[in-house]
């Protein structure tokens, strides 16, 4: 990883600061108190972060140190870094109450969530304590923390012992420890004398049952038990029995019916009576006179027009001689029939065919009746045949339907009870067989 560029929004004096670094060694070199250490720790809180102490360690930790001199509501910066190849920008606030830690992926244009695994990949798994001894030694730092002898002895210790630097034992030691002091805690003296107590019970519980006087009586008992053992073993078997007895009275009541359950004989019911109920409907409007009169006096009207229509045509296409009246006027009938003629032809016309349209219109809605009704009928036809044995249509068939309907609630009803029953006797074996197994 190597560091491209930062920017201090406010660390210790520096506010608003930009540093640029070159991809070979850089130097930053200053007179005494010019923030060379305060760079130097800029860089490690961007790596690591800054946390504050607690209590009176927090007067002269590193976040109190290193508080902006200006406006010190602005506490943090940002810092470039490339990682094989990679610019990310690593964004940090500080402030207590709005601490924030931002990474930017700025060559995809993206952000990552800064998780500790995305930290040890960018850092190639150094830690802070690892950092502050080997690659970052700050001024008179140059002795190797207690810290670092300590991990580094860990590092040592997980290899000999388990052959992996991921386990530590001497964590997973004191935690079994403390684990072991948590539960001799727990373990009052007066836990300890009832449990004393119980155990000195439960030997002479033994004691007594091993006696001679009760040798005989725990032979009864368990002779007794299996012989409950074998009844519960009948009465599972004439369970099951039962059970499919009730499957099979199901099968050949319902099932032969086309019915699951009770909502859908209900469902069934309801259907026929909507389907009866429109067959009447259509039944009755199909009967009526005037559904079959009307179409044929529509067409015969028409033809009555087309023929008058064709008359006056033939009649204005003849020449006539001039008539001579008393008066001994000439009138000549053609010019007259000239005068009225078109007129009436078109008119004529023009009714035949209206005439002819509403007779068609009203022809094909009573085919289209007479079609609806023979499918109406045909249904209701197959649901009688199917519960009634008789395919007639009529009210006395629908009532027998609606009684038939009712059988097979009932049926239903009665069937769902002997299953609800056998159910709950299932549950008590169950629970004697638990009981018997104690």
């Amino acid at each position: 990883m190597r560091i491209l560029d930062l920017h201090i929004d406010g660390f210790g004096k520096f506010h608003d600061l930009s540093v640029s670094f070159d991809k070979d060694l850089n130097v930053v070199y200053g007179k005494n108190e010019a923030g060379k250490s305060t760079l130097h720790t800029f860089i490690r809180c961007m790596l690591f972060g800054l946390e504050r102490g607690r209590g009176r360690a927090a007067r002269a930790d590193l976040y109190s140190k290193y508080e902006p001199w200006q406006n010190k509501a602005v506490y943090g910066g940002r810092m470039r870094v490339e990682k094989d190849g990679v610019i990310y920008r690593l964004e940090r606030n500080f402030q207590k109450d709005q601490k924030s830690f931002v990474i930017v992926n700025e060559t995809a244009g993206k952000e990552i969530e800064p998780t500790k695994g995305f930290m040890d990949f960018l850092l190639g798994g150094l830690t802070e304590t690892a950092y502050n001894n080997t690659i970052s030694i700050g001024q008179l730092k140059c002795v190797t923390e207690g810290g670092m002898v300590t991990e580094l002895r860990n590092y040592i210790a997980n290899i000999n012992t388990t052959g992996n630097l991921s386990l530590n034992i001497t964590k997973a030691t004191s935690y079994l420890k403390n684990r072991r002091k948590e539960f001799e805690r727990q373990l009052t003296p007066e836990a300890a004398r009832t449990y004393t107590a119980l155990l000195t019970e439960i030997k002479n519980i033994e004691k007594e049952i091993s006696a001679p006087e009760y040798e005989n009586q725990l032979q009864t008992y368990q002779d007794l038990r299996s012989q409950v053992k074998n009844q519960l073993s009948e009465k599972q078997t004439e369970r099951e029995t039962l059970l499919q007895k009730i499957a099979k009275g199901r099968r050949q009541a319902l099932d032969g019916a086309q019915f699951t359950d009770e909502a859908s004989i209900h469902a069934y019911q309801e259907n026929a009576r909507n389907t009866y109920a429109h067959y009447k409907e259509v039944a009755d409007a199909a009967s009526r006179r005037g559904r079959s009169v009307l179409p044929v006096i529509m067409l015969v009207l028409a033809v009555f027009c087309a023929l008058g229509a064709g008359a006056l045509g033939f009649l204005s296409s003849q020449t006539f001689d001039p008539v001579v009246f008393g008066t001994g006027a000439l009138i000549s009938v053609s010019t007259g029939v000239a005068h009225y003629t078109v007129g009436l032809i078109c008119a004529l016309s023009a009714a035949a065919v209206f005439f002819f349209a509403v007779g068609l219109i009203f022809f094909m809605k009573n085919h289209s009746l007479k079609q609806e009704l023979s499918m109406t009928e045909k249904l209701l036809q197959e649901i009688f045949s199917r519960h009634l044995g008789d395919s007639s249509i009529s009210g006395e068939a629908m009532t027998a339907f609606e009684s038939r309907m009712e059988e097979f609630i009932r049926l239903s009803q009665v069937l769902e009870r002997s299953e609800q029953s056998v159910q709950e006797q299932a549950s008590e074996i169950n629970a004697l067989q638990a009981r018997n197994r104690l």
